[in-house]
């Protein structure tokens, strides 16, 4: 038998192809020879990312040990600054209301999809560009002119 293995396992599986791909950088920057299975059925058609099991992130038999440490390395890293108090960026934007960090985007214009149930029978699906405050309610609109002239830190 060949002293050398060519057998390809799954070490992580993802439902999007951009963290794959992410994955797969930062396990061939270790060294790890690395490859992804399934990463086109799910650019193609995204909604059966969970049918087919995701994209898999496949590396050699020997490399199991070390795949496996470093992407549970990375999630230590991610967690440890989820959970710390101090602000990951310092130039995130705020709420203009209460200055809260807890805020999310909103997905849908409701009033507008809310006339084309009156106007068409059925809601049309208007996206809206607004965020709004978990803690105060308050909503606005993210200044997209103002993120991109802001300087960059190096």
């Amino acid at each position: 038998m060949n002293s050398t293995s060519t057998r390809l396992v799954v070490v992580a599986s993802f439902l999007d192809t951009h963290q794959a791909h992410v994955a797969r950088l930062r396990l061939e920057a270790e060294g790890s020879r690395a490859a992804l299975d399934g990463e086109h059925h799910i650019a193609m058609d995204w909604m059966i990312s969970n049918a087919v099991g995701g994209v898999k992130l496949l590396v050699l038999d020997s490399d199991v040990e070390q795949a496996t440490r470093i992407l549970q390395e990375d999630e230590t890293e991610k967690d440890a600054a989820i959970a710390s108090d101090e602000p990951i960026d310092d130039d995130a934007e705020s709420c203009p209301a209460c200055q809260s960090m807890d805020f999310h985007q909103e997905r849908l214009n409701r009033p507008m999809a809310f006339l084309s149930v009156l106007f068409f029978g059925f809601p049309l699906p208007f996206f809206s560009q607004k965020l709004a405050c978990n803690s105060c309610g308050h909503r606005w609109r993210e200044r997209w002119s103002d993120k991109a002239l802001r300087p960059q830190k190096p």
